[in-house]
């Protein structure tokens, strides 16, 4: 989870973030995604990359933005539990971390995509 938060204070440092409003650009795109009277907002990135987000700060009629660059990292640990049944191997993905695809090999023949488990029949 990621927390971003701003300090809103006035030429003479008086804290007015009570009475400003936060419009939160999450990943970047120029749009505003969420609209807070806090000067936090948690927001969790589902996928690693570089992200760029931005916060408008108004109060009484004047605003100002602030942005910055996130990296998101991904902190995969690849595993596999497996059970062989008869003739049959069951391979079930007990991998961490965040994965977009899985490629089951057997003999460098890759043999399924399935991202859950692998089930092979041996002749």
């Amino acid at each position: 989870m990621t927390t971003l938060s701003v300090d809103v204070r006035t030429p003479v440092a008086k804290d007015v973030s009570t009475s400003s409003e936060f419009r939160w650009d999450i990943d970047g795109d120029g749009f505003y995604d969420v609209k807070t009277t806090t000067p936090s907002y948690q927001f969790k990135y589902t996928y690693p990359g570089e992200y760029n987000p931005k916060v408008k700060v108004t109060h009484k009629g004047i605003s100002t933005t602030k942005s910055l660059t996130l990296v998101v990292k991904n902190s995969l640990v690849p595993k596999a539990t497996m059970q062989i049944i008869g003739n049959k191997i069951i391979a079930y993905n007990t991998s961490a971390g965040i994965f977009q695809t899985v490629n089951w090999y057997l003999d460098d023949t890759k043999i399924s995509e399935n991202k859950d488990y692998l089930l092979y029949e041996i002749d």
